[in-house]
């Protein structure tokens, strides 16, 4: 809106000293601000400062951010144990993303011994709560019988569930799984338009 830009100083001020103050959310949005170069140079090491004070309040979304930048190694050295251990501590506050990150670490073997199963109870746990990357994930692992029993409509239908929410790698695979009659009736049709959408998307 109008003069956004001029109040953009006095509110990164506002946040600054709400921060100090020892806000978690003030410092989670400080921790934002300097991941993403938002009214403020990009400095990604001070932005993990900042995620860690909220995140050592409890701030699940800040804890979170602190084991997104572990796993990748923005502002600190990579370190996939560390990353899991932030990621645990949002994801036992039933923290979505967070969930679904610590399927992906299990599914993938990263900081963590490789485990389907595990990988699929903590997609279950994040899917059962909308999120559609865990959704999608867990589409995968049912369409190809890993840490479950193989389960084709199941898949169909968590790749649906994804799809809805407009996520291009679920329109894509039920594209797929629509064309090829894997799970689902074949329909053309419905192929033709998820691959379409899948495309509108990327």
């Amino acid at each position: 809106g109008h003069g956004v830009s001029k109040d953009a100083p006095r509110a990164l001020e506002y946040c600054r000293k709400a921060a100090i103050q020892g806000y978690a959310n003030a410092q989670f949005n400080m921790g934002v601000l300097y991941e993403k170069g938002h009214c403020v140079p990009q400095d990604k090491a001070y932005a993990v400062e900042w995620y860690v004070k909220a995140a050592n309040q409890g701030h699940a979304n800040a804890q979170c951010n602190v084991g997104l930048m572990y796993e990748k190694g923005h502002g600190v050295s990579k370190d996939y144990v560390r990353a899991l251990e932030w990621y645990r501590k949002a994801a036992e506050q039933k923290y979505a993303p967070a969930q679904c990150n610590m399927g992906v670490m299990y599914e993938y073997g990263c900081g963590v011994s490789k485990d389907n199963v595990r990988a699929v109870e903590w997609y279950s746990k994040a899917a059962s709560q909308g999120d559609c990357n865990a959704q999608y994930n867990m589409g995968i692992m049912y369409e190809n019988g890993d840490g479950v029993p193989q389960d084709e409509v199941r898949a169909v239908e968590l790749y649906w569930k994804a799809a809805q929410q407009g996520d291009a790698d679920a329109l894509y695979n039920l594209g797929f799984m629509y064309e090829n009659g894997i799970g689902v009736s074949k329909n053309a049709t419905c192929a033709a338009e998820c691959y379409s959408r899948a495309a509108e998307q990327r």
